[in-house]
């Protein structure tokens, strides 16, 4: 067993890493800075990932899937093993059980190793709505450092659109793809049922972005947040985030496109004038995905498979960088 925290082992796309040591035993943890009570949504980490290399013929990563996520109503544990950067849709580990409300499980992950005696690096990807740690990797050969992996660090910051939900696992998240698709590390700050609060600029810096994207505001829309609170807070938000981030480059994303059969109680105000708040500088979130209720969930504001996958590819031509 070689431990959670050898130094061979590289986590990228994470807020912050700990090493915990207590009656469950030694683990590797990633934890976000933000949360929504009763959720434990921080204990999540869309896209954050595991790395490291070995000569291995055969490699297991022992994976906990913790008590940390205890939302009731949302749970995604789907997880990708990549190899020198690839992946097959069957390369996934995940918890035994689907359910939303689960027990703590032990999980082996077992890598597909192409057993030709070189040296490949090895990803865990984590998914977008479990929360998991690493327990320690069983391989038949040492750890060697994988390549140095610098590039762009791109924030996300959001609600459960960005985060992910309802997508079928993290790599069909418009996130995710976007930022492979642009060579970024993604840090995934968004977080399910999260309204704009300016005060999460401070978490959003502290995770040292080259790039941050803004998309929030359909929960202020579905609360009965006023459009102009809604605004001047979004406005706050962006204000901090240049202030204590001055280096990293910001755009904000309008609300998506929303079906009119969704219709939130207590909505008081059209979407449309929350789109208006996020200036004219903002990127039209009714572009990015086709108004088709075909191309999103029955939770109508999150965009399915095929829907994400348009978000991502739009966005990909409509980011200034």
């Amino acid at each position: 067993m070689i431990a959670p925290d050898d130094p061979q082992i590289v986590v990228s796309g994470a807020c912050a890493a700990a090493i915990v040591d207590d009656a469950a035993g030694r683990r590797l943890r990633l934890v976000r800075p933000i949360t929504v009570p009763a959720s434990g949504y921080h204990c999540d980490n869309p896209g954050a990932s595991i790395r490291f290399a070995t000569a291995a013929g055969q490699v297991v990563a022992h994976l906990r899937y913790s008590e940390g996520h205890v939302s009731a109503t949302a749970r995604n544990g789907i997880g990708l093993m990549r190899v020198d950067g690839a992946w097959r849709p069957e390369w996934t580990f995940a918890a035994p059980t689907t359910a939303v409300r689960r027990e703590v499980a032990l999980v082996d992950a077992v890598l597909p190793a192409p057993g030709d005696g070189a040296v490949h690096v090895y990803e865990l990807v984590l998914p977008y709505g479990d929360s998991v740690e690493l327990r320690g990797i069983t391989a038949d050969a040492p750890l060697v450092p994988p390549p140095a992996w610098r590039r762009p660090r791109w924030v996300a910051y959001g609600d459960s659109v960005t985060q992910g939900f309802d997508a079928s696992h993290i790599g069909a998240t418009w996130a995710w793809q976007l930022a492979q698709a642009k060579g970024w590390e993604l840090v995934n700050l968004g977080i399910g049922g999260r309204a704009c609060t300016p005060a999460d600029a401070a978490a959003i810096a502290a995770c040292a972005p080259d790039l941050v994207t803004i998309a929030i505001g359909v929960n202020d829309w579905q609360g009965g947040v006023p459009p102009a609170a809604y605004g001047q807070r979004l406005r706050a938000l962006r204000a901090e985030v240049a202030r204590l981030a001055p280096h990293a480059r910001i755009a904000v994303l309008s609300p998506l496109w929303v079906a009119a059969a969704w219709k939130p109680t207590a909505a008081t105000h059209p979407l449309a004038d929350y789109r208006a708040e996020a200036g004219p500088d903002a990127i039209n979130g009714e572009l990015l995905i086709d108004h088709d209720p075909a191309l999103f969930n029955p939770v109508a504001v999150h965009p399915n498979d095929a829907g994400a996958a348009q978000m991502a590819r739009r966005l990909a031509d409509l980011l200034p960088w």
